[in-house]
């Protein structure tokens, strides 16, 4: 399986969120406020999430006959997805109203989505519960920006078979 097609698949099912703001499948990195409201500003508030692949390891995974083992049938490949949220802070509502509020369901609607996704709609062989790393409220770019900010990880087993051995 592609990188390209694990990422896509990842990208369709953020996108179905509902409340999701601007999803994107790279990293984004602004530099000043109005770089970060641009980039991560949805209609009128903050509203993005941003993933990428942080890192990977694959491992031989030969089975079969003795003359198989000599050539490796399989590799398994561990791949870890970062996912990061951020939702505009607001404090002049109420409970009901709040930026937490909303922040907190957006949370929930994003783990629920990967739940019981198990292998990612057939993309990889397993896919791990979305796990929430951190989540609160975080100073962006030395103070300028007041945002919740949530981080998420995504544990995902491919299954690559050695073209070589078909």
């Amino acid at each position: 399986m592609s990188w390209t097609t694990v990422r896509n698949e990842i990208e369709t099912q953020l996108q179905a969120v509902t409340g999701i703001g601007k999803v994107y499948a790279i990293r984004r990195n602004p530099t000043s406020e109005a770089d970060f409201q641009s980039a991560f500003k949805s209609g009128s508030k903050i509203n993005a999430i941003q993933f990428w692949l942080s890192s990977a390891d694959e491992f031989p995974d030969g089975t079969g006959s003795e003359d198989e083992e000599r050539q490796l049938q399989h590799s398994r490949r561990i791949e870890s997805w970062t996912f990061e949220l951020f939702f505009g802070f607001d404090d002049t509502g109420n409970k009901d109203t709040s930026s937490e509020k909303f922040f907190q369901e957006l949370v929930e609607a994003i783990e629920a989505k990967f739940r019981f996704l198990q292998d990612l709609n057939g993309k990889v062989e397993h896919s791990a519960p979305l796990d929430l790393i951190t989540a609160g409220l975080f100073e962006m770019l030395s103070g300028l920006v007041l945002v919740h900010r949530a981080e998420f990880r995504l544990e995902l087993e491919l299954r690559i078979q050695n073209p070589a051995a078909e």
